[in-house]
């Protein structure tokens, strides 16, 4: 789980960075993984 929160927090970095949108799809699409998966929950974005 930590190299996925890893991978999120970077995504996240380099979107901030950007403003690039595909960075924030992909956030999302491994959340929604994670979260199908109980390995995260549904608290606040």
């Amino acid at each position: 789980m930590e190299n996925s929160i890893s991978l999120v927090a970077f995504l996240v970095k380099n979107y901030h960075e950007t403003g690039n949108e595909r960075f924030l799809e992909k956030v999302n699409l491994i959340l929604n993984y994670l979260k199908e998966r109980g390995v995260v929950g549904d608290g606040p974005v």
